[in-house]
């Protein structure tokens, strides 16, 4: 990689370097325990590693053919599952290879119902995978397709939800629901889970469990009441960690916070500012370099960057919004330390 301004090979190796030591120090000696546990067969045990055996990581999938350096500290999907043993999963993504995702399951759990959410367009689509479940006479799933309304609109959500005998799970990815994304390419998942309360617990929302809430009831599926019902009784006050989504529409002041950079540059707004002179450090990914406009001064600078510095003049954004445009459905992590 070559860049005019900045070595970008050092930079993103300093960054892989970061989250290696981050995992390594914080993560992996709970990780050993846990599966030290499985290969013990001591369920019981496990019970109350489930918040620390992928506690803290940010970390990347396992790839074929790596060596053991990259992948020593690198997850399979059927790792992760391994440890949650699944006993009913909500996915949303974009491509999704369903005989593939049921083999990652642990062989107990590939009869437990799974629900799936995909685009109308493009990608895994409803009606096809309609007919394969059907075919292959998989009762236990089901499908749904998002609402998109614009006519370039895709569902690329990588969000997966799982509910365990102890409480819920959930999963946000780079990666679609297929093997070559999740074997054979560099990809990167959040982990985040919490308890289910008791009887005598009083349920506490916290701000992560309220995004997750509010972007799933922007689907408007019946299905999702129950999920939603799931977070509202599950403990998450110890994430403080946030979503930022996107919904399609045009949306306008005062939904247009909601949703979008818009949204990020609200939680970062109540954040301590940084010293005046520090150096910080953006790292965005797009689809499209052409995406970003024919001129920085056009988007990217007065409002994607300006949202970046969380809006300190909050009023500017939506002047120079003038309404905030979406059409796709996407959701991201805010990630505090």
């Amino acid at each position: 990689m070559i860049s005019t301004h900045i070595n970008s090979e050092e930079m993103f190796e300093s960054v892989l370097e970061g989250y290696r030591n981050y995992n390594a120090k914080q993560g992996t000696a709970v990780i050993k325990l846990v599966f030290l546990i499985l290969m013990n067969q001591n369920i019981d045990q496990l019970g109350c590693c489930y918040n620390l055996c992928l506690a803290y990581l940010r970390t990347l999938f396992q790839v074929d053919g790596l060596s053991d350096k990259f992948n020593n500290v690198a997850f399979s999907l059927s790792d992760i599952l391994q440890v949650i043993r699944p006993q009913v999963s909500l996915h949303f993504n974009f491509m999704i290879d369903i005989e593939w995702l049921i083999q990652q399951y642990p062989a107990p759990c590939r009869q437990s119902p799974m629900v799936l959410v995909v685009g109308e367009k493009m990608g895994s689509d409803k009606r096809s995978l309609q007919q394969e479940i059907s075919a292959n006479k998989w009762s236990n799933v089901s499908v749904h397709g998002a609402r998109l309304p614009l006519p370039f609109g895709t569902h690329h959500t990588k969000l997966s939800i799982f509910e365990s005998e102890t409480g819920l799970h959930i999963i946000v990815s780079t990666a679609n629901l297929i093997e070559g994304d999740w074997d054979q390419k560099t990809q990167c998942f959040y982990y985040a889970s919490g308890p289910f309360l008791n009887s005598e617990s009083a349920a506490t929302e916290s701000g992560f469990s309220k995004d997750l809430c509010d972007y799933l009831s922007e689907y408007h599926l019946s299905d999702l009441t129950y999920w939603i019902d799931r977070i509202k009784n599950c403990d998450l006050s110890d994430i403080s960690d946030r979503l930022v989504f996107s919904v399609p529409g045009y949306h306008q002041v005062p939904r247009l916070n909601k949703y979008g950079h818009p949204s990020l540059a609200q939680l970062l707004r109540n954040r301590p500012v940084p010293e005046r002179n520090a150096r910080r450090l953006f790292l965005a990914q797009c689809s499209s370099i052409g995406s970003l406009g024919a001129k920085r001064e056009t988007w990217l600078l007065p409002q994607f960057l300006h949202s970046l510095q969380g809006a300190k003049e909050p009023g500017l954004v939506f002047e120079l919004c003038r309404g905030f445009f979406s059409s796709i459905h996407a959701l991201k992590m805010y990630v505090t330390h």
